[in-house]
C-alpha cells in the first residue's frame, strides 16, 4: 500500500480532532475539580456555622449578652464594654473595607484604656 497526500493528511486531521477531544477533556475535568473544591469550602462553612449556632443556642441568653458585652454585671463606666480585639487578618480587612468601623473599634479602645477598664 503507497501512501499518499490524502492519507498523510487525513492523518493529520484526524491527529488534530482528537488532540482537540483530549484537550476540552481535560479543561472539563479542571472546571469539575474546582467547582467540586467550591461545593467542599461550601459545605464546610455551613458545618462550621452549625456548629457555632448549637454553643449560641446551648449557653442562654443572659450568658449569651454578658459574653457580647451587652449586659452590665457590675456598676461602671466599664461595664458592658469589654476591650475589641481583632486578629491580624481581621484588623486588616476592616482597615481596607470599613476604616469607620475600624476608627470606632479603637475610640472604644482608648476610651477603656483611659477610663482603666483594662
Amino acid at each position: 500500500m503507497r501512501l499518499t497526500l490524502q492519507h498523510i493528511i487525513g492523518a493529520l486531521i484526524g491527529g488534530a480532532v482528537s488532540g482537540l477531544f483530549f484537550y476540552a477533556l481535560g479543561i472539563h475535568n479542571g472546571k469539575q475539580q474546582a467547582a467540586l473544591k467550591a461545593a467542599q469550602a461550601v459545605t464546610q462553612a455551613i458545618q462550621s456555622m452549625a456548629g457555632i449556632n448549637e454553643t449560641i443556642n446551648n449557653i442562654g441568653g443572659f450568658a449569651l449578652c454578658v459574653e457580647l458585652g451587652g449586659c452590665a454585671t457590675s456598676a461602671s463606666n466599664c461595664a458592658g464594654r469589654p476591650k475589641i480585639s481583632l486578629k491580624p487578618e481581621t484588623a486588616v480587612y476592616v482597615a481596607k473595607n470599613d476604616k469607620q468601623a475600624g476608627n470606632d473599634i479603637a475610640g472604644h479602645n482608648a476610651y477603656g484604656q483611659k477610663a482603666g477598664c483594662w
